[in-house]
């Protein structure tokens, strides 16, 4: 695909914001398959240390019906869970992957709280086109975390989709 991501966690990072913020550079640098590309800044990056500590999320992925083909339709539920017993159920964002790469579905997809207790889900129903590959797709969900609760990623899912026709 044309978009690859990565996902770094700086422990140790001193808090800074107010337009002092971080400023992230990367670099690729290529390998067997791709050609390197120069830097990609991300400016100002504000880290600021939590009030309280993070409780820990688990997010589910489900794929529904597990295959499809042309004309068909999948309907993908990513569940957040947060803490047990806790009230408050996590907000913010679910990002989806196919086979490895994110996908173009809804990019940053809200989740919705549940009626009570502490999780937050998102649905969408997807035809065979919307995946990157005919044959085997392995979908991933990844929380962001908010201000009460950790990120994390759920378990790969597959769905075996049948495409027609041609890009």
């Amino acid at each position: 695909g044309q978009y690859a991501s990565a996902n770094v966690v700086f422990s140790s990072i001193p808090a800074r914001s107010n337009g002092y913020g971080y400023l992230l550079c990367a670099q690729y640098n290529g390998d067997a398959n791709w050609e390197p590309y120069g830097e990609v800044i991300i400016d100002d990056i504000n880290v600021a240390v939590p009030t309280t500590a993070l409780a820990a999320s688990t997010t589910a992925l489900t794929i529904t019906p597990s295959s499809i083909s042309t004309g068909q339709t999948a309907t993908i539920t990513a569940t957040v869970n947060g803490q047990a017993g806790a009230t408050v159920a996590p907000t913010g964002y679910v990002t989806f992957f196919d086979n490895g790469a994110v996908t173009n579905w809804f990019y940053l997809d809200q989740l919705t709280p549940a009626s009570s207790g502490a999780s937050a889900s998102y649905t969408l129903t997807l035809p065979s086109e919307y995946f990157w590959a005919s044959g085997s797709n392995q979908i991933t969900a990844v929380y962001s975390g908010d201000g009460s609760y950790l990120s994390s990623t759920s378990s790969a899912a597959t769905v075996n989709v049948v495409q027609g026709g041609s890009d």
